[in-house]
């Protein structure tokens, strides 16, 4: 009876060790996912603030054809290049 006990016991201390190693590293992993998960959310929302900057440069840039080509002269759209440079955002 006493090996018995002496095994079980043995099993339940390799059992407590694995399972803290387990929970240890479940947490280092958590850790780890929550930091590039925060790492792709700063990227992204770098890359939203580009994109809808591009998206106003856009725009300007849709508008001034448009209105360049429905109401201005050929003259107008020699002397436009600073239009185009210059966007405003009214």
């Amino acid at each position: 009876m006493f090996v018995l006990d002496m095994i079980c016991g043995n099993v339940w201390i390799a059992f407590s060790r694995l399972t803290r190693a387990i929970i240890q590293r479940s947490k280092q992993l958590a850790a780890r996912l929550n930091e590039v998960c925060d790492a792709k959310q700063k990227t992204l929302t770098e890359k939203k603030v580009a994109l809808e900057q591009l998206s106003l440069v856009t725009d300007h840039c849709i508008d001034f054809v448009n209105n360049a080509v429905n109401k201005g002269s050929d003259m107008a759209l020699l002397f436009s290049k600073r239009s185009l440079d210059s966007p405003r955002y009214d």
